[in-house]
């Protein structure tokens, strides 16, 4: 996985080129990581919303589709308890792969979707 840096230093020369759509995407989720740590800091309620509302909306962008969440749910069953004895490093870094890998297969079942409708139309 690349380092935010290297994210970072992509984004910048991305957004000489075109920089319309990126910026309003960097724009989205710089105030809700700014609302996100104001919120954290004085009303945990809040934050915790404003965390759902983030995370659909960002579902919305990615064309996110209800059957990922049903796989996320089995993937979180099965982690769940056997996380606990590992340290707090360990259980983010298993955590972080299993997205990596869920990230993978979400975007197969995409590309196969779009396939599959592009030879319907054909």
């Amino acid at each position: 996985m690349k380092s935010t840096e290297q994210i970072a230093k992509r984004v910048i020369e991305s957004i000489n080129k075109d920089p319309r759509e990126l910026q309003e995407f960097i724009d989205f989720s710089k105030i809700y990581v700014i609302a996100l740590k104001i919120a954290f800091r004085c009303d945990r309620q809040s934050a915790w919303e404003l965390l759902g509302i983030y995370i659909r909306e960002l579902e919305k962008i990615a064309l996110w589709r209800r059957k990922y969440n049903r796989r996320i749910d089995e993937v979180a069953r099965g982690k769940k308890g056997h996380l606990g004895v590992e340290t707090l490093n360990n259980r983010l870094k298993d955590i972080l792969n299993e997205a990596r890998k869920l990230k993978e297969e979400f975007e197969a079942d995409y590309r196969n979707m779009i396939k599959n409708k592009k030879e319907s139309f054909d």
